[in-house]
């Protein structure tokens, strides 16, 4: 075996040479293994399938490959910027630039696929709770797109908040993330322990925020246009309630109920006057009847006293009694004969004469 050995010295030195190449081989590994850790320090950012294709499934003559989304990253950052590109299961795609600003710039710029502009997320948005639970992610709204992020990133920096990454929401129709921008600022922040204001004023403008966990500050704030607490009149989105009579639809100025409650008042006021118009005509007719009533006394009276005139005798032989009035005659005659009924009778032609007299002056 030896001499087999001793034969064939090329089998020997194949076996050697073999030997140090794998020798050679796992030492490059060992020297690789530590750039390779240090090759993949930058985090990587996501892309969805949805935002191309939508909530359906694509045929496999349109599924999106590794060679395309290279050549689609290409126009946004280097292509040899790119350390890895990968998809994994749910429709995920990883992309690993090598630095933090390809980073930055991906997120912020996002990339053109298939001509649509696709959103760049700075982490899985399927598992942001998951992968990162200690992230607060607030929404800034009502701030104008004119305006520059760095003054919204400045506002929450002077809260002592440090701000992780931020993105501006895109408009999704029909499962597509369209290049229409829906105004709201997204900012991925650290946990904090201050409670920020609902109501901001940032610059000249002024936004909402909200984000998980908030308490409303503004519950005590009552609206002047709806008349409810939480919120202020310059965000009211309820219908005008009306001050005076409670119901919604009109304001105080323009309210009929103070109009209807005046015109129950004059109608009532009316009234009184008419029934005070009423007892003074009444009050007047009844002096009118009895004014009547006197006058037609008097009447019988007169009367009376020229049929007993009539009745009285004439004495044609008696020429020395001067001419007399014959009721003055009867009435003497009769003061002599009856004095109590004479004494009654001018009583009461005196008060019927203090009775005419009243009316008359009335009058």
């Amino acid at each position: 075996m030896s001499g087999q050995d001793s034969e064939n010295p090329a089998s020997e030195k194949m076996a050697d040479s073999y030997a140090m190449a794998l020798k050679h081989n796992n030492n490059t590994h060992k020297d690789n293994a530590e750039p390779d850790a240090e090759y993949f320090n930058v985090k990587p950012v996501f892309i969805l399938e949805s935002d191309i294709f939508g909530s359906s499934k694509p045929d496999k003559n349109n599924y999106l490959t590794h060679t395309e989304l290279f050549k689609c990253i290409d126009l946004t950052i280097p292509a040899n910027h790119l350390n890895g590109l990968q998809r994994v299961i749910g429709g995920v795609w990883r992309i690993y630039p090598d630095s933090e600003e390809d980073r930055e710039t991906l997120v912020v710029s996002s990339i053109t696929v298939r001509k649509k502009r696709i959103e760049v997320y700075p982490r899985n948005p399927k598992y942001v709770e998951k992968e990162s639970p200690t992230t607060v992610r607030i929404r800034i709204k009502n701030i104008p797109l004119s305006a520059d992020d760095g003054q919204l990133i400045r506002y929450l920096q002077n809260w002592h908040l440090e701000v992780l990454n931020y993105q501006r929401e895109r408009l999704r129709i029909d499962g597509f993330v369209t290049n229409c921008q829906t105004g709201d600022r997204i900012f991925y922040v650290e946990p904090f322990d201050i409670t920020l204001p609902r109501n901001v004023k940032i610059g000249k403008y002024r936004g909402l925020i909200f984000y998980k966990g908030q308490t409303n500050q503004n519950a005590e704030i009552e609206c002047t246009k709806c008349l409810q607490k939480g919120h202020k009149k310059s965000e009211c989105t309820n219908d005008w309630k009306c001050k005076t009579c409670g119901t919604n639809g009109h304001i105080s100025k323009d309210c009929t109920a103070e109009f209807d409650k005046n015109s129950q008042a004059d109608s009532d006021v009316s009234s009184e006057e008419s029934d005070e118009a009423s007892e003074a005509e009444s009050e007047k007719g009844e002096e009118i009847v009895l004014s009547q009533s006197t006058e037609n006394l008097l009447d019988i009276t007169h009367t009376e006293e020229i049929s007993k005139n009539a009745e009285l005798p004439t004495d044609t032989n008696n020429t020395n009694v001067p001419d007399q009035n014959p009721s003055e005659l009867k009435s003497d005659e009769t003061d002599q004969q009856h004095p109590e009924q004479c004494k009654k009778k001018k009583e009461k032609e005196k008060n019927i004469q203090i009775t005419s007299n009243n009316l008359w002056s009335t009058r």
